[in-house]
């Protein structure tokens, strides 16, 4: 059972549905632990720091993945721990330590050839391209330094690296090391409170989802989503405004203490909202909310992408984009604005992503961003194009064309419309068998 549901968190994991790939994983992992089995445990906490990666969540990918590397070592599985190597060298990638990530990335290769195992093509690819970007990044020299350091090393000396890479001297009153200390490693920095809302809604309190049934009035969660939304904070007023709006100034008063205190004893004190100027404010300094995570971080990845060509970075934050903000919640109509601001960015970056594989002719990664694209925005009629042209291009005319019937039926049946002439122009050269 368990590694039945392990494969199918891998299939799911394959085909980007983050929800059922960490449903089914996470349930093989508590399996595993009930069975005591060494296995059972490891492989799916590889898979989960891979997921977390995709995702963006780097402090859970990374205790994750080391968790997973020394568990695999104590149980001979040295597959295992190639695939949490390879996680590792990802993670540092994203966090800026390409000399680490050359290594690791080193490391796991010699231990496929030691091993004679072979790759996927999704394998090869995902170590060629970062091959390339760590080489880029590091020059000759020292890509070349670090890669042959990596791939002298036994998996235990890997294992250790991973260890003592958190390792820092410390400084005695005159200036000289005394003694070394840890600096708080990705585990210890992980966030006390984790809210997902792109999607289902999700929050993690100390590592521990709540569930629905601790949310005792859904107008405290509303509130814990509308502060989270303002990081400078709301004032007693403009939560009313948000919440409350028909309500008289004594009404507010009442509901809002209610509320408030409703939502601190769910978060279990009322340290995590505080006063200031007035100002209801979150304690933000641990706390992890994906919706703001993804406004931030995706402009200066596509700046990335357009300079540097690192589509990686898109795709890793776009990999958290599990649904609409709040769209399987009630909650008044202050979210909108957000929702369509964050859902304009998602469909505006996987465009890019899109026509950034499409240059480089890779036609099956072209086709997969245009794809999730129209699952967002069915009539977005110019992604329909470039999928068309991708299935043609990989020798499948017949789903192209499929592509346009489908688009002809959807815009009669929505907007009364029929497909512009240049997407008619594309399909009747598909039905020629003209080149594209």
């Amino acid at each position: 059972m368990a590694f039945a549901l392990y494969w199918q968190g891998r299939v799911a994991l394959e085909l980007r549905d983050y929800d059922a790939a960490r449903r089914g994983l996470e349930e093989c992992r508590d399996l595993g632990q009930e069975l005591t089995s060494g296995p059972a445990v490891a492989h799916p906490l590889t898979m989960l720091g891979l997921l977390e990666v995709q995702r963006g969540d780097l402090a859970r990918a990374g205790a994750q993945l080391s968790q997973s590397l020394r568990l695999h070592l104590e149980n001979g599985d040295y597959l295992g721990c190639i695939w949490s190597l390879e996680g590792l060298a990802q993670l540092a990638d994203r966090n800026g330590e390409p000399e680490r990530a050359t290594r690791l990335l080193a490391a796991s290769g010699a231990e496929r050839e030691r091993l004679g195992t072979g790759w996927s093509r999704r394998e090869r690819a995902d170590a060629d391209a970062l091959k390339a970007r760590l080489h880029g990044a590091l020059g000759d020299a020292s890509f070349g330094s670090a890669w042959a350091t990596g791939s002298s090393m036994s998996l235990p000396e890997v294992v250790r690296l991973d260890l003592e890479h958190s390792v820092v001297p410390v400084a005695d009153g005159d200036g000289q090391p005394r003694e070394v200390r840890p600096t708080p490693n990705l585990a210890a920095l992980r966030p006390s409170l984790v809210v997902r809302a792109l999607g289902e809604l999700r929050v993690e309190l100390d590592g521990r989802e709540l569930p629905r049934t601790a949310w005792s009035s859904a107008r405290a969660k509303e509130l814990l989503l509308l502060l989270l939304c303002h990081p400078a904070g709301r004032t007693r007023e403009q939560v009313g405004v948000a919440l409350w709006p028909e309500a008289s100034s004594e009404q507010l008063r009442n509901s809002f203490h209610v509320t408030l205190h409703r939502l601190r004893k769910i978060l279990g004190g009322p340290a995590w909202v505080a006063l200031e100027d007035d100002r209801n404010v979150i304690e933000s300094s641990t706390v992890d909310f994906d919706a703001l995570r993804f406004e931030q971080e995706v402009p200066p990845a596509l700046k990335r992408l357009a300079s540097a060509g690192d589509v990686a970075g898109v795709e890793a934050r776009l990999a958290s984009y599990d649904g609409d903000f709040l769209e399987h919640e009630t909650a008044g109509e202050w979210h909108l604005e957000l929702r369509e601001r964050l859902r304009s960015m998602y469909l505006d970056a996987l465009w890019k992503v899109g026509e950034w594989w499409f240059r480089q002719d890779s036609w099956s990664e072209a086709g997969a961003a245009f794809c999730r694209l129209i699952m967002r925005d069915g009539l977005h009629e110019a992604a329909y194009r470039r999928l068309m042209i991708c299935h043609a291009k990989l020798g499948e005319r017949a789903e192209a064309l499929l592509l346009w019937r489908c688009l002809e039926a959807l815009l009669e049946r929505e907007l009364g419309a029929i497909p512009e002439p240049e997407t008619k122009a594309l399909y009747l050269r598909l039905k020629r068998s003209e080149p594209v």
